[in-house]
């Protein structure tokens, strides 16, 4: 019986011991010294129609993150938010104001050493 014990104990130790190894955590990403962003139809005044294009994001192995003026509802994108290249879908409302109107997009990549990028985007009356 003392047998059993003690092979029960010690088995016991050994998947304790076993059990409790510490596991390689992922390598982080090195960031991404490349963070670019254009329009792909780089039209100095869009028309009146609607219009639907594309910003073109180089960002390698980093985050972005999209801001614009709050008021502008008539210069949409797909989403605020991504990370890596990506092409982001820029939807532009027609315009029936009677004015020519004009917005800037903000792109911030997540590595701070890197300058945001800002496209004016302009649309005729």
């Amino acid at each position: 019986m003392k047998i059993i014990k003690y092979c029960a104990i010690v088995l016991l130790i050994a998947f304790a011991a076993t059990g409790c190894k510490k596991q390689d955590q992922p390598i982080k990403p090195i960031q991404s010294a490349t963070f670019t962003a254009v329009v792909e139809d780089p039209s100095a005044l869009f028309p009146p129609t609607q219009t639907i294009t594309n910003i073109n994001i180089i960002a390698g192995t980093n985050g972005w993150s999209i801001t614009q003026n709050p008021t502008n509802t008539w210069c949409i994108t797909e989403k605020n938010f991504g990370a890596g290249d990506f092409k982001l879908k820029l939807t532009i409302n027609a315009n029936a104001t009677g004015l020519d109107r004009t917005t800037q997009i903000k792109l911030v990549s997540t590595n701070a050493s890197l300058a945001p990028v800002l496209l004016n985007i302009k649309q005729s009356k």
